[in-house]
Formats: C-alpha cells, structure tokens, sequence
C-alpha cells in the first residue's frame, strides 16, 4: 500500500511535472462513488483514536465510499503499515499540537 501511494505520486510527477490534478482526481472519484453509490475503496481522510494519542487524529486511511462512508479497511494493512500508520498520526498530532502551542504564544 506504502509502496503504491509513493509510486503514484512519483508516476503523477514524471508524466505532468506536478501534482495539480492529484487532488482534483481524488476529489472527483469521490464525488462519483456518493453519487453513483459505488461502494469502492479510496484513501481518504477519517478521524481515528489511538491509546497514546489525547484527540483524534484526521488521517487517510482504505476506505469504502458510497452514499455514505464505510468501513475503513485497516484490517487489510499488514502490521508493519499499521505501524507506519500509527507513526504518521503521532506526527500529524505533534504538528498540530505545536501549531496550537505556536498560536497561543503570539
């Protein structure tokens, strides 16, 4: 899955010389799967609690969409990509967490 999601930004990159359309894309396969209620799976951002973690935490994640929001597949990630998962919300909350500690200094 880790290797996927590089590749295809690194794809994206080679072939446009950018990612401009990456979120345009995503947004439109979205769209398309409420409205044409297709229960397929994209990544997308949905709040998750860990045990080490205060707040949720909005990170993207497997997940079915169709007229509403699904099951979010984490049981299909092997350990190592929960792991990296569960790394990557710890960042996120820490970036976040700084921001709000940057925000109340000034």
């Amino acid at each position: 899955m880790e290797n996927y999601v590089k590749g295809i930004a690194e794809f994206i990159i080679d072939v446009s010389g950018a990612t401009r359309y990456g979120p345009t894309a995503a947004f439109t396969d979205i769209v398309k799967a409420i409205v044409y209620d297709g229960n397929i799976v994209l990544s997308i951002v949905t709040p998750h609690k860990f045990n080490d973690i205060d707040e949720e935490v909005f990170i993207s994640v497997p997940t079915v969409i169709g007229r509403s929001i699904g099951l979010k597949l984490t049981n299909i990630l092997r350990r190592d990509e929960l792991m990296k998962l569960h790394e990557a919300a710890r960042a996120v909350y820490s970036t976040y967490r700084g921001s709000i500690e940057d925000l109340i200094r000034d």
